[in-house]
């Protein structure tokens, strides 16, 4: 079935065929620092352009540097978050917000706790609801009132999720309650630092609402991303491999360090999306340059 742009579900509003995509932006760094800044300017950029911009926001090792980022231009006020919304796009379950391992308190710790953003524009699931399902659909109600995203900025997963949406997620799969693959609890239970309780279960935002953003930026570090990234940007779309979803939004960029890019042909990985891009993201009076 066709995607609107609009994203509309009505099957009676569909044609027939293979999915519409677009081509992908792909900007390649020398190293992760640089993928930092990039994103982090990015995200300065929009800010600056629109004050009440609307983010979903993800977690994990890879964005921890580009937060610092945004902490420090925040502190030397060159940026403000006053006015923004940010959505996060995933929590585990079940898991209190204050447990050091949650993605709340990373959050917090990471970037919340340090920009002026107001705590009533920070959103991130209940991972210590008792009805998960119940949290999944008022999460994505109230992510509607706000829809269409600004930005949204996603990692990716060695077996090519995004979010939570593991291997085998629809397209059109709303913000839900998830059973975490195998290849993830073991990745992710060696980043528990207070708690030997393996996780299985997650809330995160489906594909059907990232889609909806006006822009997507997916940021991917180091070579164990590499394969993940290769057959996101050049393979078949398929279920297996949400992250290749990607391609049915228009705006979506790429922005990879030289490992992440390691499988990419030269015609992909020597264009650096385009100079004038990167240049944009990189002006001195954000503080950062590539």
């Amino acid at each position: 079935m066709l995607w609107r742009r609009s994203h509309e579900r009505e099957a009676s509003q569909f044609l027939e065929g293979p999915p519409v995509t677009y081509p992908l932006e792909v900007v390649v760094l020398p190293t992760p620092e640089d993928v930092d800044t990039y994103a982090a300017n990015a995200v300065i950029a929009q800010q600056k352009m629109k004050p009440k911009s609307v983010y979903i926001m993800p977690t994990g090792s890879t964005p921890k540097g580009f937060y610092q980022r945004i902490v420090d231009a925040c502190k030397k006020r060159q940026v403000s978050f006053r006015k923004a919304t940010i959505f996060n796009l995933d929590e585990y379950w079940k898991i209190d917000p204050w447990h050091p391992d949650s993605y709340a308190s990373y959050m917090r710790v990471n970037l919340i706790d340090h920009i002026d953003i107001k705590a009533k524009n920070w959103h991130i699931p209940n991972g210590n609801t008792d009805n998960p399902i119940a949290e999944a659909k008022r999460y994505e109600a109230l992510l509607n009132k706000h829809q269409p995203i600004d930005l949204a900025i996603l990692g990716i997963g060695m077996n090519g999720h995004i979010g939570f949406n593991e291997p085998g997620t629809a397209v059109d799969a709303p913000t839900s309650f998830v059973k975490l693959h195998q290849s993830t609890i073991e990745r992710n239970s060696d980043q528990l630092v207070a708690s030997n309780e393996t996780k299985l279960h997650a809330l995160t935002i489906g594909p059907a609402e990232i889609l909806k953003a006006d822009r997507i930026m997916l940021l991917a570090k180091g070579i164990d991303k590499a394969d993940a990234v290769n057959r996101a940007i050049r393979g078949q779309e398929t279920s297996q491999l949400p992250a290749s979803y990607l391609r049915r939004n228009k705006k979506v960029t790429f922005v990879l360090d030289e490992a992440a890019a390691l499988y990419l042909p030269k015609t992909i990985r020597g264009t650096h999306s385009s100079r004038r891009e990167e240049q944009r993201y990189s002006q001195v009076q954000f503080g950062y340059s590539v």
